[in-house]
């Protein structure tokens, strides 16, 4: 290996970067470089051995990730590479079935199902009063499991659950559709059932590579054990090339098991194991609070150590608030320090456990005219218009799929009611026919009145001009949504909000746009990506922004300065980590959270937090008791008078003066003194707005004990009960 290398390599990448052992497992632990020794170690292949791209089968963990790699590869390279095996384990299963979907009973252009349409499609199965009891998203979730374990566990279908599990199967067969968990069960069928398929597919890969294998679950345990096999059959002196650290094992409960990457040289015999523990992001301050929310590994030496032990920096702070405004407040004005410092806005960021934590620090950092960003509480792709079109597309590219088919039958309306529909979707299975040829045979047997009918031919006749379409896929689109005239549907639909309804689809466009300059020139390559990408994955941090998101979304970021709120006993850990695995995945979480800290981790918590509509005492976290209190700064504000209750409340108009960084939301009023000794506010008639249900009327409202109750009706959603905490008073 050529020693230039060693400019930009410490010893541990180094010496990782030129093994040439057949199977690799690295624990490199938070900050210590790895997509750099990642990225070194296939540019080292790419020179030693001169490979072709299509030798390596490169898995990461968000779409994100495989892209940056990408890019730096191409930096390194000094030319635009392409490799066709690099993506998420989804995504290459996914290229994988398109292959030889013929040999599973699918066709080559198979939908994806995402997580609403596989709920969507239970929904139809299960009764609907048994909707309560058997929820579809848990069934949904029983099903995912089973699919995802059984190659290795042996295990069987619950019993409660099989006949949904059956006529669920059978109704994406009919769909020509597979869900998520599809996409990796079907791979493994795939090449356990032909093997010659198997060596076929690996007879051109040499190397296989996985980041965050601490993440992975028991099917893409399996699925890499087949692709070994296939390589060892194929006997091309291959490479197994994986990465993970298990103290950042923080999916269980999307089925990951640390125990993947604990259990690997297990798994796979003569396994050279390295550590990376030189840390170059955090201070040893940092660093030494983590240190003790890490779990110990007989495999791997050492813990992490700053790689400048002199780097100066701050103690890790831990806050102790009276209640969570207190907490918002004094997160704000640290935020301002810290701003006011020199560190740009879109260097900090502000990680929460549960997502019902965010609803008061939005309302804060508004109103103190602080710039933030919410990653993935508002997911792009789940907001309804973006879910019609997609919809709309798939229903294009797949004429059998009768999920997206109900969801835009009449959108715009087209007179046809609910029984119509029903009635619709039994001739459709009864007779085993696509959409439009069902449609064709009942229209022959006028099975519609006639504006059903010019609905239902409305209809046939946008999908069948978009599928004739030879032009590009967001022409396509642009088309699509002026033969709909599903702007002038937005308005009708929502008068208040349609403006930011329609930026949201223009946005869609030049999102597929972009993709088509990346060179995706079909709709099914482009649906694809947007049906398998990420929150994080459309996430662009964005300048003069702070960053607020849960902790699960911080994995792999790194700020400058870092606050976790909520760091208390039923929040972090959470209530429902009852098991033992589930409590050391939420100290797994917090170690996560703390790693991501650059300068400055403020922890924080509130003693009281206002919780499933009343006030709950919070004690301290577990997980501050295992930190030595000499290691942190304590900041106990729960009697300092600028912290309490009181000043924390607005009332007849005043406002908390603050140092506000870009102007006020026009429609910003105030939060009103909810002390019920004080008066109630809320007077019928008035406008008040909910960060959830919008802006409404109140109807009435009342004082109860300590709190006020509101009648309110919302323009989209109707009469609701809500807590006066809860609400804004729109002027």
């Amino acid at each position: 290996m050529n020693d230039k290398f060693k400019e930009f390599l410490n010893q541990e990448q180094y010496d990782i970067v030129k093994a040439r052992s057949p199977i690799n497992l690295i624990f490199a632990g938070a900050g210590t470089g790895k997509t750099r020794t990642l990225l070194y170690k296939i540019y080292y292949l790419l020179i030693e051995d001169q490979p072709e791209f299509h030798n390596f089968f490169i898995t990461t963990f968000t779409n994100k990730a495989a892209g940056e790699l990408r890019e730096r590869i191409s930096q390194q390279l000094n030319e635009k590479v392409y490799f066709p095996w690099l993506g998420t384990f989804h995504s290459l299963c996914s290229r994988i079935l398109r292959k030889y979907a013929s040999h599973l009973g699918f066709s080559e252009t198979f939908t994806i199902y995402d997580e609403d349409d596989s709920v969507r499609l239970l929904k139809r199965i299960i009764p609907k009063d048994k909707h309560k009891e058997d929820k579809p998203e848990r069934i949904l979730k029983k099903i995912s499991v089973f699919k995802e374990n059984y190659h290795e566990t042996g295990e069987v279908i619950d019993s409660d659950i099989e006949k949904y599990y059956r006529t669920y199967e059978k109704e994406l067969r009919n769909s020509d559709a597979m869900d998520f968990s599809d996409l990796l069960e079907k791979t493994i069928v795939l090449f356990e059932k032909e093997p010659v398929i198997l060596n076929e597919f690996t007879r051109s890969i040499k190397y296989v590579f996985v980041d965050e294998f601490q993440d992975t679950n028991l099917a893409q345990l399996r699925i890499l054990k087949l692709l070994w096999k296939g390589l060892l059959f194929n006997d091309n002196s291959p490479m197994l090339f994986v990465v993970g650290d298990e103290n950042q094992s923080i999916y269980g409960f999307r089925n990951a098991k640390v125990e993947n990457i604990l259990n690997f040289p297990d798994y796979f015999k003569g396994s050279k194991i390295f550590t990376l523990k030189k840390n170059y992001r955090s201070t040893a301050q940092i660093l030494d609070v983590a240190a003790h929310l890490a779990f110990d590994n007989p495999y791997k030496t050492g813990k992490l150590e700053p790689a400048d032990p002199h780097r100066g920096g701050e103690r890790v702070r831990y806050a102790i608030l009276k209640n969570d405004r207190a907490e918002a407040e004094y997160i704000v004005d640290r935020v301002q320090n810290v701003n006011a410092e020199g560190v740009d806005f879109s260097d900090i960021a502000v990680f929460f456990r549960t997502n019902f934590q965010v609803r008061i620090l939005e309302t804060y950092f508004r109103d103190h005219g602080i710039p933030y960003v919410v990653v993935g509480a508002q997911k792009f792709y789940e907001r309804k218009e973006i879910r019609d079109i997609i919809a709309y597309i798939k229903l294009v590219l797949n004429d059998k799929d009768t999920v997206n088919l109900n969801r835009v039958i009449n959108i715009p309306r087209r007179g046809l009611g609910k029984k119509t529909v029903d009635n619709f979707n039994a001739e459709i299975s009864r007779r085993e026919l696509p959409f439009s040829a069902a449609a064709e045979e009942l229209l022959a047997e006028n099975a519609f009145s006639a504006r059903q009918a010019q609905g239902i031919r409305s209809l046939m006749d946008v999908l069948k001009e978009i599928r004739e379409m030879i032009s590009s896929p967001s022409e396509a689109l642009m088309r699509l949504v002026e033969m709909l005239d599903y702007f002038d549907y937005l308005k009708e639909f929502d008068d208040e909000g349609y403006e930011d309804r329609i930026d949201n689809v223009n946005y869609l466009i030049r999102e597929i746009q972009h993709l088509e300059d990346e060179g995706f020139e079909t709709l099914h390559e482009i649906m694809e990506i947007l049906t398998l990408s990420s929150s994080v994955d459309s996430w662009k941090q964005e300048k003069g922004a702070v960053n607020l998101m849960t902790l699960h979304l911080s994995k792999g970021l790194e700020f400058d300065t870092v606050f976790i709120t909520g760091v208390e006993q039923g929040i972090l850990p959470h209530s429902n980590s009852q098991h033992p695995e589930q409590f050391k995945e939420e100290q797994r979480l917090l170690y996560v959270g703390i790693t991501r800290g650059k300068n400055r981790v403020f922890l924080t918590r509130a003693k009281e937090r206002f919780r499933f509509g009343e006030f709950v005492k919070n004690s301290e976290s577990e997980f501050i008791q295992m930190i030595p209190r000499e290691q942190m700064r304590y900041e106990d504000k729960t009697y300092s008078k600028r912290w309490t209750t009181e000043s924390l409340f607005r009332g007849k108009g005043e406002v908390k003066k603050s140092r506000p960084s870009t102007p006020l939301p026009k429609e910003i009023t105030y939060v009103p003194d909810l002390s019920p000794a004080t008066g109630n506010p809320f007077k019928k008639g008035i406008k008040v707005r909910h960060p959830d249900y919008g802006v409404g009327m109140v109807i009435s409202s009342h004082v109860a004990g300590s709190r006020i109750k509101v009648d309110v009706r919302f323009y989209k959603y109707g009469k609701k009960v809500m807590i006066g905490e809860f609400l804004e008073i729109v002027g």
